[in-house]
């Protein structure tokens, strides 16, 4: 999977064993040459989707399972990974570059907050609706360690 950033100078490669890296052209001398920038956390499987930002550096990829990442070619940093279950057909970032529309098996629409890359409010295509209360000065939530996260 191939795709240029905002400016069409970095090129964001992703390829058969999920590694995404980025690249630009640089001339010296009279001719150019595609040099590497950046390495990023590789996907479990082959990357199939690519979409950039309109407003910035930022980009998303998807592989064949379904696991998504939200990036910034910039620094580098991985902002956002979601597990969407199911290969994605169709990606594309908001027109701000602060949300993804994306398609998958089953419809669900919902908020991410508190710095936790999952959804906490949500419904889904048959109206099933989940809820989570912070109740800041009252309870707290369990911290995320490898041995709960489902992810």
């Amino acid at each position: 999977r191939l795709g240029l950033l905002l400016g069409d100078r970095t090129l964001v490669v992703g390829d058969q064993q999920g590694r995404v890296s980025t690249w630009q052209l640089l001339e010296r001398g009279g001719h150019a040459e595609l040099i590497p920038v950046r390495e990023f956390e590789p996907h479990a499987g082959p990357v199939t989707g690519f979409t950039r930002s309109e407003r910035n550096k930022g980009f998303a990829t998807s592989d064949d399972s379904g696991q998504l990442f939200v990036r910034y070619g910039t620094t580098g940093r991985t902002l956002l990974q979601l597990a969407a279950g199911a290969a994605i057909p169709a990606l594309n970032m908001t027109p701000k570059g602060d949300g993804l529309k994306y398609t998958v098996k089953y419809g669900a629409v919902g908020t991410v907050a508190f710095g936790n890359p999952r959804l906490l409010d949500g419904v889904n295509e048959a109206g099933l609706a989940a809820g989570s209360f912070y109740f800041p000065t009252f309870a707290e939530y369990a911290a995320v360690t490898p041995d709960n996260d489902p992810f």
